[in-house]
């Protein structure tokens, strides 16, 4: 008995080394993220299977996230890749869990934060009904009015890039400058919507969709925004969150501005802000200053 009871402590203890070391090292208590798997070339997806995946009118993503999404279960099941060539894949029966499974994450990356999937009928409609169009601008739309001051301190961006903006580029009104601005996002819908908004406005802004994980280069800018983004972009690509930083604070020496919710989409849980301390040691480490600004449900890390 008294072993047992041992064994169950030293498993206890190995499990919270374990966790600790997680914490320590990578960005955050990632327990929620997808394992690392075999690396699969999304090229390999033929666009018949892209083009049925995303045959559903609520996946408004960009083909290249469905194909790297698509990669990530063939990494899983490489039974299925032989089987990729075949003019009847669609009717295979190996090839219907793919497709389930493709669209199911495709709507926890990006279909559970759009409201609106048509967003064209929006374009005339004043910015507070447009910034209720997708779920994080809308929970950011009451702080819109002090928020970028708040972030800004002063040194007004000249240019912005925001990265999975979703929606964010029509509050440009807010933003008390008028910076050149470049949105990019998963979504071609959203992205189209955003261009025809700025151009409505005569607006100096750019808007088009792009799978960020697979980009090489990024446009130029001074600031960069990354709203409530590399928790998605995590779970599409492990390890993504660092590389991302280290892409453009340390190699382009670019202002950004990192925010994550602080509750679940519902409202009914709170996250632990020990999961987002992932940004401040990065900081420490790469000698940043990093501040920190708090709204009702986001926090927002400066980084600079």
């Amino acid at each position: 008995m008294a072993s047992g009871k041992d064994s169950m402590r030293r498993n206890a203890r190995s499990k919270a080394k374990a966790q600790k070391a997680r914490l320590k090292h990578g960005p955050g208590k990632r327990a929620h993220l997808p394992p690392p798997v075999a690396s699969i070339n999304p090229a390999i997806v033929p666009d018949s299977v892209i083009a049925d995946i995303l045959a559903k009118r609520d996946l408004l993503v960009h083909p290249d996230l469905a194909r790297t999404v698509a990669a990530r279960y063939l990494g899983k099941h490489p039974e299925l890749m032989e089987k990729l060539s075949s003019p009847d894949i669609l009717r295979l029966a190996a090839y219907e869990p793919l497709r389930k499974w493709v669209r199911q994450e495709l709507r926890v990356l990006v279909g559970m934060f759009v409201v609106e999937t048509d967003p064209s009928r929006l374009i005339e409609a004043p910015s507070e009904i447009i910034l209720s169009a997708h779920r994080s601008t809308l929970e950011r739309q009451p702080h819109y009015s002090n928020l970028y001051q708040a972030l800004f301190k002063g040194k007004n961006p000249e240019s912005i890039l925001d990265l999975c903006a979703g929606l964010n580029g029509c509050s440009y009104e807010f933003l008390g400058c008028k910076p050149k601005y470049t949105a990019i996002d998963v979504s071609p819908q959203l992205m189209d919507f955003t261009q025809a908004w700025f151009t409505r406005n005569k607006i100096n802004g750019t808007a088009y969709a792009a799978d960020v994980t697979a980009m090489s280069e990024f446009p130029p800018a001074d600031t960069v925004f990354l709203f409530k983004a590399t928790d998605v972009l995590e779970r599409v690509r492990y390890g993504f969150g660092y590389e991302l930083l280290d892409k453009l604070v340390v190699a382009e020496n670019r202002r950004v501005i990192v925010s994550f919710a602080t509750a679940t989409i519902s409202g009914t849980r709170e996250i632990k802000l020990s999961k987002r301390a992932w940004v401040e040691r990065w900081a420490e480490k790469n000698g940043r200053s990093c501040h920190v600004y708090d709204t009702v449900g986001e926090r927002y890390y400066i980084i600079e």
